[in-house]
């Protein structure tokens, strides 16, 4: 992300409130990911920040101990989790939800440029034509 400069960018709105007015891509130092963690008390994105600066073990430690505090009831995650800025990306994992034919991914306000949607891969058999295309496309 850093070699990107784009992924780690944000849509920045302008301060005017007139409808000619047009948001600005403001390049920041850091790439921070937001998460989208489904929990029993709703969805949250809490938000990984600097991840240029810390290792994937400590990324994994971070994301582990967002799960944990998302799965308790009340929710335990802070509003300082969840910063009104917002990540660069956002990471969506539908396929934990069983969804993994399609991707409905979310849209976290704070202006991040980029959304990435893992699932699960599935092999269609498709001997009869099915799934095959009507109009030419596959």
């Amino acid at each position: 992300m850093i070699e990107w400069p784009l992924f780690r960018s944000s849509i920045t709105p302008t301060s005017e409130s007139t409808s000619t007015s047009k948001p600005t891509l403001t390049i920041r130092s850091n790439a921070d990911i937001n998460i989208a963690l489904s929990t029993p008390t709703g969805l949250y994105t809490p938000t990984l920040g600097k991840v240029n600066q810390h290792s994937i073990y400590a990324l994994a430690s971070s994301l582990q101990a967002f799960s944990h505090r998302g799965r308790q009831v009340p929710c335990g995650l802070t509003p300082a989790d969840m910063p009104r800025r917002g990540g660069t990306i956002t990471v969506s994992n539908v396929g934990a939800i069983g969804a993994g034919e399609y991707a409905s991914p979310v849209l976290v306000p704070g202006g991040g440029v980029a959304i990435v949607a893992l699932g699960r891969a599935k092999w269609i058999w498709d001997v009869d034509g099915e799934y095959g295309a009507k109009g030419g496309e596959r």
